[in-house]
């Protein structure tokens, strides 16, 4: 931590900011860090009590003016599907979770055809995409 403040100071130098405004970027970078973790920790609160979603806060916060805009987060839209001819709804918040144990890419797919009738156009894992079907 005081190693990075070190580095924050050294750029600030580097960059000839004026003495005056140099020596308020670095309390007002602790301020807003401050402020945005109490508004994170805050929130933890609610999913750790399984709060429902109208109870969850989305905060805009400009200290230079000062003003404090809290919102209600939307529910994420729903994408209306047919999986083996029943209706299924699903979000960017659903998932999968399937557990084969050590299988391949192909017994994977094959897995994915055959339980939910799915054609696999595209698949990714974190920042790698694994598949990609032309």
């Amino acid at each position: 931590r005081g190693r990075k403040l070190i580095e924050i100071v050294v750029r600030l130098q580097n960059i000839e900011l004026p003495e005056k405004l140099a020596g308020k970027i670095i309390p007002a970078i602790s301020t807003t860090t401050a402020l945005v973790t109490g508004l994170v920790c805050l929130e933890l609160y609610k999913v750790i009590q399984t709060k429902p979603l109208d109870q969850y806060k989305n905060g805009f916060v400009n200290l230079a003016i000062p003003l404090f805009a809290f919102s209600e987060p939307l529910p994420p839209a729903m994408v209306p599907s047919m999986i083996k001819g029943k209706k299924w709804q699903f979000s960017l918040w659903d998932r999968i979770d399937i557990d084969l144990g050590d299988i391949t890419l192909g017994e994977f797919l094959e897995h994915l055809e055959g339980r939910f009738g799915l054609e696999v156009n595209m698949l990714s894992y974190g920042p790698a995409i694994l598949l990609l079907a032309r």
